[in-house]
């Protein structure tokens, strides 16, 4: 079989628009209509960048102030005021509060301990008393 050979092309001078215009015009709108896909993704994305930052920011801000506010409540940084009652651990809130109508109880097994109700939200707080010394147990 003989091999077939490619038509030899003109060469093309610089400047001068390639043989088949249609083609190229083609590729040409093609490319600017995805040129234009991509600025309009790209304004999309940055408004949505935006939207995140200010969130962020209001976030911040929120958790900022909550901060203060705990740490104002339990005497911590910033507070020179102790709390004035006793401190046991809400379960419903999840952290340390200071218990409101505290009173001593005893519990089943015999060790001490203060009951009372939490100070924000008025769920029954209980607060373990420290263990006695085995000295003292011996004595009593």
């Amino acid at each position: 079989m003989a091999k077939r050979s490619r038509p030899t092309e003109a060469p093309v001078e610089a400047g001068t628009p390639p043989a088949d215009g249609d083609k190229a015009h083609k590729r040409l709108k093609r490319l600017e209509r995805e040129l234009a896909e991509l600025g309009a993704t790209e304004a999309k994305r940055l408004a949505q960048l935006n939207e995140v930052r200010a969130r962020a920011t209001a976030v911040r801000t929120r958790l900022t102030t909550l901060r203060t506010t705990v740490a104002g409540a339990h005497g911590e940084a910033g507070s020179d005021v102790p709390p004035a009652g006793p401190i046991g651990y809400c379960m419903r809130e999840r952290r340390p509060v200071e218990i409101s109508d505290p009173e001593p109880v005893t519990l089943s097994n015999g060790r001490t301990a203060i009951a009372g109700t939490c100070s924000t939200c008025g769920a029954r707080v209980v607060a373990l008393s420290a263990r006695a010394s085995p000295t003292d147990r011996a004595d009593a």
